[in-house]
């Protein structure tokens, strides 16, 4: 009976290991996936020849112009547009990473009320122009954190 009780014992402790060993390589893939993101991103921002090819191409330079005018208050051209909105996905997108590792409440609770902040004005703008390109949960939680500031 004592060994039974052991081996038992012993199989739910190798449970919890595999399942926090699982847990590691999604993390990781999810680090890989927000970098690869971010390194385009700001190259798009920085590139001073690849910024203009992509600008005079991008399709969803005219729309976007239209929507983010308003709430810019600037004029931008479409190279100035392109870089400044490639700046705004790499921030959302490490942001995203981020809130996907593994963290205390506290610490979630605290990304996620940075939502109103940067996501206030023209970033905010943009976020509702793209947000349907990110995970449904993290759009639902940075929603609700915007929406708890109205």
């Amino acid at each position: 009976m004592l060994g039974a009780g052991g081996v038992i014992a012993s199989l739910l402790y190798l449970a919890f290991q595999i399942k926090g060993d699982q847990a590691a390589p999604v993390a990781s893939t999810t680090q890989m996936r927000a970098a690869a993101s971010r390194d385009v991103g700001l190259a798009v921002a920085a590139s001073e020849k690849l910024a203009p090819i992509l600008a005079k191409v991008s399709p969803d330079l005219a729309q976007m112009s239209a929507l983010l005018g308003p709430t810019l208050r600037v004029e931008l051209n479409d190279e100035e547009l392109l870089r400044l909105t490639s700046y705004w996905a790499t921030i959302i997108r490490q942001w995203d990473a981020g809130y996907r590792m593994p963290m205390s409440s506290a610490e979630r609770e605290f990304t996620v009320n940075q939502a109103p902040t940067l996501l206030s004005g023209p970033m905010g703008a943009f976020w509702d122009l793209v947000k349907g390109h990110y995970p449904k949960d993290f759009v639902a939680e940075i929603d609700r954190a915007r929406s708890k500031e109205d």
